[in-house]
């Protein structure tokens, strides 16, 4: 198990507390628990990957099939089952861009209450910005400058400006890895074709000049295609933050370009469910770097899941207070 710092309040809570975090994503649905001693501690008690990828359905047609639902359910069971052993004591549960988006998402919340009794609940893309950000935060020192944060899920990408003290403004974008993948489906076995009309895609990606004109400190970028591609430059112990040149990924990403879904596994030695993704990512990264104007690309290894139990920390939920929501738009 591995223990790591932690500089949220836990005024509300009885201490020590196991919490748990479950995220529904347009890739993969993903488990944490954690077991806060104190308020600036927190141990690992488990962490799990379900590879279900629900934005295959939703992106193509709309929905979910009752075979995927089933599957989600089947992965949120088994999620539910780890909170059980464990004697989780709080938990939340999100569904980002997938679900969010799906007209049958509200099926899978229904059914999750009540076939497993796990409430799960659909978040918006600002709130997942707030949650990445709490987790980026516990991993990197922001300091008293400014950040851009790009968090690219499956269906959207995040981009934030952000400070020590939250989010000052935030944008969300439809141009996630798997929904890039899915609607350029016809073109994806011939990757420089690929490519080409991936580059077409994104160049509609921007960042406002008052963004811009807050000259911000550096770039930040989350997920788990970044963090993949991060392992190939920095040999760091797994977890801890990295940094990857821009000319890095550009290389990184004519490398992939040249390789087609098989060799990228048999080659790079890439999970199948990333091999096919990380062109699409790898070039959304390389447009928001560059408008960004840096250089390097900072990756802290944080996640929405964490996020998600840091908040959980800090909210007396039994109140019947609401999850935490982002500070109104701020660009002071």
């Amino acid at each position: 198990m591995d223990t790591r710092d932690s500089t949220v309040s836990a005024d509300t809570v009885r201490l020590p507390i196991r919490i748990a975090s479950i995220d529904v994503g347009s890739n993969a649905m993903r488990f944490l628990a954690a077991e806060f001693e104190d308020k600036n501690t927190y141990t690992l008690l488990a962490s799990d990957r379900y590879p279900l990828r629900l934005g295959h359905d939703v992106f193509v047609s709309g929905r979910m099939t009752d075979e995927t639902i089933s599957s989600a359910l089947g992965g949120l069971a088994t999620f539910s089952d780890h909170m059980s052993r464990l004697q989780v004591k709080r938990y939340r549960a999100v569904a980002t861009s997938a679900v969010r988006e799906s007209t049958n998402g509200d099926e899978l919340i229904r059914r999750s209450h009540e076939e497993i009794g796990l409430d799960l609940e659909k978040i918006s893309g600002a709130e997942e910005a707030r949650l990445i950000h709490l987790s980026v935060k516990h991993r990197v020192s922001l300091g008293d400058k400014r950040w851009i944060l790009a968090d690219l899920g499956g269906g959207s990408v995040e981009v934030s400006l952000v400070d020590e003290t939250g989010i000052l403004w935030s944008e969300s974008h439809t141009m996630g890895s798997v929904r890039l993948l899915e609607e350029l489906s016809g073109s994806a076995d011939k990757p420089g074709r690929f490519k080409k009309l991936l580059e077409e895609c994104i160049q509609t990606l921007s960042i406002p000049a008052v963004i811009l004109d807050k000259q911000p400190a550096g770039f930040i970028a989350t997920g788990g295609n970044i963090e993949t591609i991060a392992s190939f430059f920095s040999p760091q112990e797994s977890g801890t933050p990295a940094g990857v040149s821009l000319g890095d990924l550009r290389k990184f990403t004519e490398k992939l370009t040249h390789l087609s879904y098989r060799d990228r596994i048999k080659k790079l030695g890439l999970k199948e469910d990333r091999a096919d993704v990380i062109l699409p990512a790898s070039l959304v990264y390389e447009r928001l770097a560059m408008l960004a104007g840096a250089e390097e690309i900072i990756v802290p290894h944080a996640e929405l899941r964490e996020g998600i139990v840091l908040d959980l920390l800090q909210k007396d939920r039994k109140t019947g207070d609401p999850p935490g929501r982002m500070d109104a738009v701020r660009i002071d």
